[in-house]
């Protein structure tokens, strides 16, 4: 085979490593001219014959000749060679490779997928914001618009506006307070007060022994110097030190002449004048059980909005005034009072409405009461119903350390993505389809106990909603208008989705967190507005019983807190709408205070007293001092005179 026909040379020769024929060179004549003849190619086409030649061959360097020595002896007997497409070593490996690195992309993604989501969505946040900052303050402008509206997610969101109203008769104007009369600036020029105070006073005494009994008790109770202060590794103050502290030559110092005391009879002069019952309250122990023995009222630590509410309905007008036997915080009472006006309950003026007497016959949360009422109006009673139960009783779910798995999984069985409220509506509803069965919920890591006492509380609720002529309607499955029912009772405890499982309350601006048991932790997304039955405290704040609403239903229920943000909306619009509700506010309550006081002129007027002179009093007539006499009260007679 000869060299130019090789199919290796055609297939590996690209235009830059191209080589022209060789040339013909003939052996010099030594007859003919010194003179180098130019080589002639055969006239027939073929190619021409290489003789010998001693050399470097002429118009091929060294790279060139390398490269045509490694295609010769890399070649086959079919003439294929490294880079061909039918024979190729590497071609399997690149697809393998490919194949492993995929793998280890999707290894790696399960793993980290939480991680890489709230990252992701940790910086998805802030370039937005960088983004809108910078167009906003026009250092930077768009060059590419987006297309695809239809993920485009931002113009679909709907935007919520918060209102800080308050009603009248708790917008700070009326201050009340047990003080009578202010204290005014006392002068002593003669400087009593400075002797009286030099002379001593029985409440500095009485504290000085409190704090000398405290003192006691805390070396008494200490674990300093003993067997099991030195196994918790607690260290005596100044060990390094062998001279004794001033406290301890104060404790030698009643001791040391103990032995010399010890052979004389007699006693101190502080048993002497003091009864055993007084000797045995300085003791320390004393100092502490006084800290136990003091309890805090249920009043002062707990909401009193179920009994704002009862106060009101027996007719108490003032509560901040009212005669408490232990007077609750007036924070507290306030807290309350705004909350009834959020719920409806109170009107602008603090008089109970017609739905806050209703709520009165419900003993439960006023919260809870509203969702029982709303519930009959949006024909839902019935789930509602059962949902309030499930509210009022502990946990139902329980998960053992030994079995934290399996109750997971058996939870997770219940879960309705939307709602937890719902959760605990399918748990129920399960429990009673099986019979009410105790062996049921063992085996679901139910609490038979808890389900029971739930199906007591809605007995009794159903026995009062058949006292208030209430129906009892099912809506079937139709589950969204329940989640709008539990909107109606909760949105001024709505929050709005801040990142990957925290939210932030709309009302407050305070962060708080989906807790991980919720429904709506492995729902894949988070809605955008939720209302929580309560807050538990922990490590962090975490919201209880969550449901996810439409932002709309807010708008609509919660109107007096909450409005949907439109097109040209300003700071400045949202100022005049507050300002307005204020006046509109104001106004009601003026109307009503000079309604009530004209009524109780007329009623003055009519029985009011009569003015007649001094010491002329006619005979029925009751006197009262200065000549006023009030007119005697008759009343009818059941009989009549023939």
């Amino acid at each position: 085979m000869e060299r130019g026909h090789s199919p290796k040379r055609r297939k590996l020769d690209p235009e830059e490593y191209s080589i022209a024929p060789r040339p013909k060179f003939r052996k010099p004549n030594k007859s003919a001219s010194s003179r180098a003849h130019t080589p002639k190619a055969n006239e027939d086409g073929a190619h021409p014959a290489q003789e010998s030649f001693d050399g470097p061959e002429p118009l091929v360097d060294d790279f060139d000749s390398m490269a045509l020595d490694r295609d010769w002896y890399g070649g086959e007997e079919n003439g294929h060679t490294f880079g061909d497409d039918t024979h190729n070593p590497f071609g399997g490996a690149e697809s393998s490779w490919l194949d492993a690195q995929r793998e280890a992309a999707l290894t790696e993604k399960k793993q980290n997928n939480r991680a890489s989501m709230r990252a992701q969505q940790k910086q998805k946040d802030v370039d937005a914001w960088e983004t809108n900052r910078m167009l906003q303050s026009g250092v930077a402008q768009r060059r590419h618009f987006d297309d695809d509206f239809d993920d485009d997610e931002e113009s679909m969101r709907v935007h919520i506006l918060v209102h800080e109203l308050r009603p009248p008769f708790l917008d700070g104007k009326t201050v009340f307070t047990k003080q009578i009369d202010p204290v005014p600036a006392v002068r002593d020029p003669q400087s009593d007060m400075a002797v009286f105070s030099r002379r001593g006073s029985r409440v500095v005494k009485e504290k000085r022994q409190q704090k000398e009994r405290q003192k006691q008790t805390q070396e008494a109770t200490s674990a300093k110097g003993t067997t099991l202060g030195n196994i918790m590794g607690i260290k005596e103050e100044d060990t390094d030190s062998a001279a004794p502290g001033p406290d301890e030559e104060e404790k030698q110092g009643g001791s040391k002449f103990a032995q010399h005391l010890s052979k004389q009879e007699g006693a101190s002069a502080f048993s002497k004048s003091k009864t055993l019952r007084e000797q045995r309250q300085y003791l320390p122990a004393f100092a502490v059980r006084e800290d136990l023995l003091r309890v805090i009222r249920d009043n002062q630590r707990t909401n009193l909005a179920n009994t704002v509410l009862l106060l009101k309905s027996l007719g108490v007008r003032d509560l901040l005034d009212f005669d408490f036997m232990d007077p609750p915080p007036q924070d507290t009472i306030t807290t309350s009072l705004f909350d009834l006006w959020a719920l409806g309950a109170l009107d602008n003026i603090g008089n109970l409405t017609d739905l806050g007497r209703t709520m009165t016959a419900f003993p439960m949360d006023p919260s809870l009461a509203k969702l029982i009422i709303t519930a009959t109006e949006y024909e839902c009673s019935e789930e509602m119903l059962t949902i309030v139960a499930m509210l009022s009783v502990p946990s139902v779910f329980y998960r053992p350390k030994e079995r934290q798995e399996e109750s997971d999984a058996a939870r997770e069985k219940f879960f309705v993505p939307e709602s937890d409220h719902l959760t605990l509506l399918h748990v129920y509803t399960q429990w009673k389809v099986n019979g009410y069965s105790d062996g049921w919920c063992i085996r679901h890591f139910l609490h038979p106990k808890a389900l029971r006492r739930a199906k007591e509380i809605r007995d009794q609720i159903l026995d009062i909603m058949g006292k208030q002529k209430m129906p009892l309607i099912s809506c079937g499955t139709d589950w969204d208008v329940i989640r709008k029912c539990i909107c109606s009772g909760y949105y001024h405890q709505a929050a709005k989705v801040k990142g990957i499982g925290e939210y932030i309350n709309l009302r407050t601006s305070v962060t708080i967190q989906l807790h991980p048991t919720s429904a709506l932790y492995g729902l894949g997304y988070l809605p955008d507005y939720v209302v929580y039955h309560e807050l538990i405290l922990t490590s962090k704040e975490y919201m209880s019983c969550v449901t996810a609403v439409d932002p709309h239903w807010l708008a609509d229920l919660g109107a007096v807190f909450y409005s949907i943000k439109e097109k040209g909306y300003s700071a400045r619009d949202k100022r005049i709408v507050e300002t307005e509700f204020n006046k509109k506010a104001e106004l009601e309550r003026q109307m009503a205070e000079d309604k009530e006081r004209e009524e109780r002129r007329v009623a003055e007027e009519e029985a009011g007293p009569v003015v007649r002179k001094a010491g002329k009093v006619k005979k029925g007539d009751e006197a009262e001092g200065d000549g006023v006499v009030k007119r005697p009260v008759v009343g009818k007679s059941k009989f009549r005179r023939r």
